[in-house]
């Protein structure tokens, strides 16, 4: 697989420079190339033009650059676990129960299939020539080396390393309110998708039916309307502080093990998740330094909101045990759709109760609820304390607050905000 793609980043580089070579001043000689040279010239430069157009990060320590002060922030992220055991050795290799091997037409439709318009890895091998190769005997290597790879069920180390995009989250453009994106490599996103199938069948029957978020056939609707029709006068909603960049990994590793993940594939995910984990921040449109990453997910990446469910699973079972039965029947007390979770409590008291439950649950597993972005939707507006460790902090009582991208108030969804949304909609149709 490395040699396959120093392969793909020599002929990138052979024709995205002669696709912009110019001899003279008037004259621009083309050597033969790829039919698509153009679309991939042009995918770069939008690439780079959507990159300077973006908003620049600021540092909020006058001392610090903005790319030092994002690394000192995301490597005390990603590197901070008291309570964390670092997985050094993957799950033992299993020859009896070999992973499914894969079909050259099915790497040919994954390929045809991925869309065009998504960045590169830092190796620079986009999916445009994946497609303009397809053709030739590209498919055919790549499914022998993929083969290899689920025979001997490892991963190669250098796909570990991500290349993070950091991405302000509001306008302030604080180093510190950012939202790390890793763009991985294309062999390595098309080798997950290869996976994707296995895990979804392995581990759909088991997530809690109140449980969704970034994955295929799940949308934002059905939590919605779900808590549009509860019954419950009392909502809370709650923010984990760097969700997906919090799971510890051991904790996630069990998980996997007991919702009866195969070896074969549990042992593919280890190489790609659990260990040699490294990352590079362009901040600015420069680098940082290397940083090395012993807890979380990648975001960005097609197996992490899968894995992420499965890291919360826990914690929703607990809480609709809890909470949830009542004569026998299991009602709809909590809603999580990724790391954006939403309870419903007859009474104050038991929000209070819900809420401390779901802070000591959270820091259980190493999520943090930071009350500021937390909401409580009463007909009362009754304000919630919630003791997280040492520190007490308040959950401030709203009108409304957002919920997936609509306005809620205690009733439901906010008909106001439900319209607006609908016109809009409704303009970007026409």
């Amino acid at each position: 697989m490395k040699g396959l793609e120093e392969v793909l980043t020599a002929l990138l580089d052979t024709y995205f420079t002669k696709g912009l070579t110019r001899s003279d001043s008037t004259t621009q000689h083309r050597a033969p190339r790829l039919s698509t040279t153009d679309e991939i010239v042009s995918s770069y430069k939008r690439m780079i033009r959507q990159q300077s157009q973006s908003r620049t990060i600021r540092s909020s320590d006058p001392l610090l650059s903005a790319e030092e002060e994002c690394a000192s922030v995301w490597e005390g992220v990603w590197n901070n676990q008291p309570t964390a055991i670092r997985l050094t050795n993957p799950p033992p290799f299993d020859p009896l129960r070999p992973l499914q091997k894969i079909q050259v037409d099915k790497v040919r439709s994954l390929i045809k299939t991925y869309k065009s318009n998504k960045a590169s890895g830092e190796n620079g091998i986009h999916i445009i020539l994946f497609k303009t190769l397809l053709p030739g005997p590209l498919a055919h290597h790549l499914t022998s080396g993929y083969n290899l790879l689920l025979f001997l069920q490892v991963t190669p180390t250098h796909w570990n390393h991500a290349l993070v995009c950091m991405r302000p989250k509001d306008s302030s453009g604080f180093a510190s309110k950012c939202r790390p994106i890793s763009l991985k490599t294309m062999l390595r996103r098309l080798f997950e998708r290869v996976l994707h199938p296995s895990l979804t069948a392995s581990t759909a029957s088991q997530i809690h039916p109140a449980q969704s978020g970034f994955t295929r056939g799940d949308s934002t609707l059905r939590p919605l309307q779900l808590a549009d029709h509860s019954q419950r006068g009392y909502r809370v909603l709650y923010d984990a502080m760097y969700a997906f960049d919090s799971p510890l990994l051991h904790i996630l590793s069990e998980e996997s093990v007991s919702m009866g993940i195969p070896r074969g594939l549990h042992r593919c995910i280890h190489y790609l998740f659990f260990c040699n984990l490294t990352s590079t921040l362009v901040v600015n449109g420069r680098r940082s330094r290397l940083i090395s990453r012993g807890r979380g997910l990648f975001q960005g990446t097609v197996l992490s909101p899968d894995l992420f469910n499965i890291y919360l699973k826990r914690l929703i079972i607990r809480f609709s045990t809890r909470f949830g039965s009542a004569m026998g029947l299991l009602l709809v007390v909590i809603l999580a759709f990724a790391d954006d979770i939403k309870v419903f409590a007859r009474c104050y008291d038991e929000a209070c109760d819900m809420t401390q439950f779901i802070v000591e649950e959270c820091a259980e597993i190493g999520l943090t609820i930071r009350a500021a972005k937390c909401a409580v939707l009463s007909p009362d507006s009754r304000d919630i304390v919630m003791n997280n460790g040492s520190v007490s902090e308040v959950i401030a009582s709203k009108q409304m607050a957002t919920y997936l991208g609509l306005e809620v108030d205690y009733p439901g969804i906010h008909c106001v905000g439900k319209l607006g949304t609908a016109v809009f909609c409704l303009k970007n149709a026409i």
